[in-house]
């Protein structure tokens, strides 16, 4: 029961704050380039199915909080299928390899890592984590459309309304668990010593429900602050609940990374 307020003191020791602001700035400058990766892969395996990225548009706006629609809204509208050259794809993958490393730093603090990796491991782990987010959002779709085709199946056939328990899986149980199964990834493969599954799992379980309850908390929090926020920032209010968002969510997956490292070190986690 001790496990996550000793993850709190360790997140704030191992300056857990500064590294998520240095996560939440190359996410800023890496979100749109990342995008445009992962729909360059969807559309050499999917082409131009405007039903899937109509998905992936709407999954991307779910990870942010309804304040800050604003700003997620118009990022996720510039987010559509095209075709891009070889060059142009070069840079957005840099972009994306730019958070890709500055997670992979965050997490090598929390886990105290003497060593580090290769520059080519670091990249090749990059591509595969990429590919893996682009697979896990491939197979949340197929989840999702399957659902949907079995909705007129039960209704005709028995009668009974399915509609509540189809919304709350699309809607909750789908995104959670994409969100659960990426986080435990994420927490085997940044650290350099050996994680073992118990912990990631754990830490991804945190992650995931924190992150989903903190964006629906994070609303009333921006209530209470908004008059203040607008005295101060003005006009950019909107950009400044959208950044501490961003913030907000790197310190979960943090503090879910220091969970992940107390309960690798305990005699239980080995």
């Amino acid at each position: 029961m001790n496990v996550i307020p000793r993850s709190i003191l360790s997140f704030f020791k191992d300056n857990g704050p500064i590294h998520a602001g240095s996560m939440a700035f190359f996410f800023l400058m890496s979100f749109i380039p990342l995008c445009f990766v992962l729909i360059t892969i969807f559309g050499y395996f999917l082409g131009e199915n405007k039903e899937f990225y109509e998905f992936f548009s709407a999954r991307a706006m779910r990870f942010f909080p309804a304040s800050t629609a604003d700003i997620s809204s118009g990022l996720t509208a510039l987010v559509t299928y095209r075709k891009i050259g070889i060059f142009s794809l070069i840079v957005y993958t840099y972009f994306s390899y730019l958070l890709y490393r500055s997670i992979e730093s965050a997490v090598h603090a929390v886990f105290h890592e003497k060593g580090k990796r290769s520059q080519l491991v670091s990249l090749v782990i990059s591509f595969l984590m990429i590919s893996m987010i682009a697979g896990f959002i491939i197979i949340s779709f197929a989840a999702t459309s399957i659902i949907q085709m079995l909705h007129p199946i039960f209704t005709d056939s028995t009668g009974f309304q399915i509609g509540i328990v189809e919304s709350f899986l699309i809607r909750f149980v789908i995104p959670v668990f994409l969100m659960f199964i990426t986080a435990a990834v994420l927490y085997v493969l940044l650290p350099v010593r050996r994680i073992t599954p118990h912990s990631a799992l754990c830490g991804g379980v945190f992650t995931a429900l924190l992150l989903e309850g903190a964006r629906h908390l994070f609303n009333l929090y921006v209530v209470n602050i908004a008059t203040q926020i607008g005295a101060v920032y003005g006009p950019l209010s909107s950009f400044v609940i959208f950044l501490l968002w961003i913030y907000y969510a790197a310190c979960i997956f943090l503090i879910g990374a220091e969970i992940v490292c107390t309960l690798n070190d305990s005699p239980r986690g080995m």
